[in-house]
């Protein structure tokens, strides 16, 4: 099984740009080494999302948030990077 980690925190928008996600973990140390990285990245109180990885040929990102003003809001779009497979 390959492994997907990401740092989480909703203060930071731009988690690659922040070396907050590791892509296609593949052994113990490989996983051990991605998370030890991200907690000293982000400090104490650290969340990280473990998941297998799935790969395929798009990546997509979906997300609802509810806006005091206009009330429930969908996100849709291409998530992740844009790159060729």
């Amino acid at each position: 099984m390959t492994l997907f980690f990401k740092g989480c925190s909703s203060d930071i928008a731009h988690k690659t740009e922040k070396g907050l996600i590791k892509l296609d973990l593949r052994s113990k140390e490989e996983a051990v080494s991605a998370f030890e990285e991200i907690c000293a990245r982000m400090g104490t109180g650290t969340s990280v999302l473990v998941q297998e990885m799935v790969k395929g040929h798009r990546e997509l990102v979906i997300g609802l948030s509810r806006d005091p003003q206009f009330g429930p809001c969908v996100m849709f779009g291409l998530g992740g990077f844009l790159r060729k497979s």
